[in-house]
């Protein structure tokens, strides 16, 4: 009898912990990822939009943009062919006074590989969000596509005038 107690409370007590995480993980609406020593002093940044871990960080203080976006996983857009390219903006918001973001800075980032003007340090309370726009180049296909047409349209107005 004992024994099926103790199991019981022990099952029970693995159930109430894991519903505990789940309701502070729906609190906070994103995973929380901690990327900083004990004995540093840290700062708590928000990473949404296209990256591959977006949610909550906690990172030490002095760190810029481009880090905690390779923290975040970088910048991920949908997957696309090769005849495509990548644009990514970042977007970085300040906590202001009065508790409303405001834009501090906008980047841009071709292909995932480079941040193409600013790069802040960043600081307590900042919101990153990343938009990703991926364009098709044109290719051979888009070019026998219009070739095809203009010799389709030459031909109706042969036929239409000139007969």
């Amino acid at each position: 009898m004992k024994r099926c107690l103790l199991i019981g409370f022990v099952i029970a007590g693995f159930a109430s912990g894991a519903a505990e995480a789940q309701s502070i993980e729906a609190l906070r609406g994103g995973a929380y990822y901690r990327f900083a020593d004990g004995v540093d002093v840290t700062m708590e940044i928000k990473v949404w939009g296209a990256v591959t871990n977006p949610g909550f960080y906690e990172v030490r203080e002095g760190l810029n943009l481009s880090t905690v976006l390779s923290l975040a996983g970088g910048p991920q857009a949908p997957a696309q062919p090769r005849s495509t390219t990548s644009t990514f903006t970042v977007r970085l918001f300040r906590l202001q006074a009065g508790g409303a973001y405001q834009l501090f800075t906008e980047t841009r980032m071709e292909n995932e590989l480079r941040v193409l003007n600013s790069d802040p340090v960043l600081i307590q309370g900042d919101m990153i969000f990343t938009e990703a726009k991926v364009r098709q180049r044109f290719g051979w296909r888009d070019a026998l596509s219009v070739v095809t047409a203009l010799a389709t349209s030459v031909l109706v107005f042969d036929q239409v005038f000139f007969d």
